[in-house]
């Protein structure tokens, strides 16, 4: 089976999934803002325990945010990764094949072993499952950033009010930083695990396969030995009726 090469550089399918799923976690992210304004307002609450109250609850939302984008681009790492190697080669991608591959055929097996990529195809893969985790928490960062900036101020009072723009804005980088490398971790892990499945499909078929190809292998050299000693008395014989 001919497969396609995964080159290294950036993928449209990791931009996709990286961009799409960074669309919902923008949202996700900017929702949690403001419903943290709003449950939770500081600038009409004149005591400590309000304000302490107001400041859990935006924090515990905006870590709920978080993590769910957290959890949505390990999810795009994992379906980048399956798809790019269902696109090389030629098999196609879908969850509902993990299941139907632990029972597969014995004639499945070499389909699984060809579909396997080569050391440099899978940092490749890895690569691009990176790029979408990373694209996705990007995303995320720049919407709550840019909300907190521009909208942080009028909604909640959650943005540089009181704070140097030059703190300010190395806070936000820093924090910029920190989102994707967080997401290009999970974008990782969720390539890891997609290879990790496949390789627990290919390790499950291979293993039921194996019984049943072992009667097949053994009647096919039980058959192919009588062939090969009847052969010299073939050609004994052939030689005598020449020499007669």
């Amino acid at each position: 089976m001919q497969t396609r090469r995964i080159r290294p550089e950036v993928n449209s399918l990791a931009l996709r999934w990286g961009a799409g799923i960074g669309a919902i976690c923008a949202l996700l992210g900017v929702v949690a803002l403001v419903a943290g304004a709003l449950a939770a307002p500081i600038h009409n609450v004149s005591n400590a325990y309000a304000v302490a109250l107001a400041v859990f609850v935006r924090g515990l939302l905006a870590l709920v945010s978080l993590a769910m984008a957290l959890i949505l681009a390990y999810y795009a790492g994992y379906h980048v990764e399956s798809r790019l190697v269902a696109g090389s080669t030629g098999q196609p991608a879908s969850v509902s094949s993990a299941s139907s591959a632990l029972v597969a055929s014995p004639t499945e097996a070499p389909t699984l072993a060809a579909s396997s990529p080569s050391p440099s195809d899978a940092t490749a893969l890895r690569i691009q499952a990176t790029l979408s985790g990373a694209i996705a928490l990007l995303i995320y960062w720049l919407a709550t950033a840019l909300y907190i900036t521009v909208l942080g101020s009028r909604v909640g009072d959650i943005g540089a009010v009181g704070a140097s723009p030059a703190s300010f804005t190395f806070w936000r980088i820093a924090q910029g930083i920190i989102y994707v490398g967080l997401g290009a971790g999970f974008g990782a892990l969720g390539g890891r695990a997609s290879a990790a499945h496949r390789l627990l499909r290919r390790l499950n078929t291979l293993a039921s396969a194996t019984p049943d190809d072992r009667p097949a292998a053994q009647s096919l050299e039980t058959a192919r030995e009588p062939a090969k000693d009847n052969a010299p008395e073939a050609e004994k014989a052939g030689a005598e009726e020449t020499g007669g």
